[in-house]
Order: C-alpha cells, then sequence, then structure tokens
C-alpha cells in the first residue's frame, strides 16, 4: 500500500512510500517520519495505490483508496490469518461477482464475517458430471433413481445458480446473515496511535481571586477549590 504525505503539507518529494499490511501502529509512524510528517498531530496522507502481494487471492481491485487505513489493516489481518482452502473459497467466492469493483474494505470484511463466508460452499468440481459424481460418493441417497451423473449435476448448477470457478464449482447455500457494524476493533487500528496527542493544556488560577470552602482533611483545617491553583500565588505559611 502506497501511503503518500501531499507537497504542499511540507513534504519535499511527490513520491510516497509503501507500507506492508497488517501493519503495527509503529510502523506507521515511521512511514510518516520518512515523509516529514511525523512531528504533525493529525498528518495529511492519501492511499495512491493498493497491490496484493505473497497471495493468490487478488482484492486490491475492490479497495476504494478512500477507505480508512484502519479498515484496510482489519482487512488484511483477516486475510493474512485465512488458511490456504479459505482463500481459494473467497477467490471463487468473488468470482461469482457477489461483490463489485471497487466495493470497498467494508464489503470485504463483511463477507468475511463467519456467518457470511459459511454461506458459500466451495466443491472441487470441474463440471456437471464431477458434481454429480461428488454428490454420489458423499450422499448417493440423494440422487433420484434412474438420474446419470451429468443429468443431476447439470440440475445442482441451474437450482443453486452455482459456478464453476479455477477453484472448483462454488454455490451460495444460505441467505448472508452477518452485518459488519463500521466499529475497527482496537487491536487493528494504527492511525491514532501513529500520531503524536494533543496535550491538555493546565490552566493555573491566582489563589488571591478563587473562593476556597473550609474542610478537614486528615483531622486538619484545609481549604478546598475546584480550581487548579499556582502555588507561587499563595500567601506565605497556607501552604
Amino acid at each position: 500500500m502506497l501511503i503518500q504525505v501531499p507537497e504542499e503539507q511540507g513534504n519535499q518529494s511527490s513520491s510516497g512510500e509503501w507500507l506492508e499490511l497488517p501493519a503495527r501502529s509503529e510502523e506507521l509512524r515511521e512511514v510518516f517520519t520518512r515523509l516529514g510528517a511525523g512531528g504533525r498531530r493529525e498528518p495529511s496522507y492519501s492511499i495512491e495505490a493498493v497491490e496484493t502481494v505473497n497471495m493468490e487471492t487478488d482484492v486490491s481491485d475492490m479497495i476504494n483508496l478512500t477507505d480508512s487505513l484502519d479498515e484496510i489493516n482489519m482487512l488484511a489481518h483477516y486475510l493474512g490469518d485465512m488458511e490456504p482452502h479459505e482463500l481459494d473459497s473467497l477467490s471463487a467466492i468473488l468470482q461469482t461477482g457477489v461483490l463489485e469493483k471497487e466495493c470497498g474494505a467494508a464489503a470485504l470484511i463483511n463477507l468475511l464475517d463467519a456467518d457470511n463466508f459459511d454461506a458459500f460452499r466451495l466443491i472441487d468440481a470441474d463440471n456437471a458430471v464431477e458434481l454429480g459424481l461428488y454428490w454420489a460418493k458423499e450422499m448417493p441417497e440423494i440422487i433420484p433413481e434412474g438420474m446419470g451423473l451429468r443429468e443431476y449435476g447439470e440440475s445442482l448448477i441451474l437450482g443453486e445458480n452455482g459456478m464453476f470457478t479455477r477453484w472448483g464449482y462454488v454455490y451460495q447455500r444460505m441467505e448472508l446473515s452477518g452485518q459488519y457494524d463500521g466499529v475497527v476493533p482496537a487491536r487493528y487500528r494504527i492511525v491514532d496511535a501513529a500520531t503524536p496527542k494533543r496535550e491538555r493544556a493546565v490552566i493555573l488560577q491566582n489563589a488571591m481571586d478563587e473562593t476556597f470552602a473550609p474542610v478537614t482533611l486528615l483531622e486538619k483545617p484545609a481549604m478546598f477549590t475546584n480550581s487548579r491553583i499556582d502555588r507561587a500565588t499563595v500567601p506565605a505559611g497556607l501552604c
């Protein structure tokens, strides 16, 4: 992923840097620093490009360049935790067109919700005959008597609206029920932690201008106020 700090904010170069996701906030902070924005409380950046590397499942054309970096990082964690057969299933599911290009990271995260992902099934079959043979081995009792493997496989494709892909036969066996709420869990968020925190200014008040209430503290008389007092303004002998 290419993160670029715009020139008008002081960066001397128009080129950005690749940030490999999933990433930690420390890694993003280092990118900001190298691009000359490390000291800004809210560094301005843009995502200029997205590439899927070292993974056969390519989702780069489905991510919007305006997507939240935290959300894309969350998606990268999800993909990184998937087993090879799960990635094959995802590739096959995406080939069906269930999601449109540039649908955004949120739509992919929603698809990878356990309930939604399990709504699809990938079968190792490349044609109607192999599909019929698969079920003849798994559940022979469901094949009507006298129906050939090809005919049964073709009936499944028609009834399930399934599709053959390079990874096998994929079909949706139930409705999507999960719903991503748009909230990125803290463990995936990297932007806030990569930027300097705003320090709260403490305003000290003149003790002579404040109204105090008498209280007893540790069995001794004391004076109380809600304000932070500048000790230099407290009369001698009272502090």
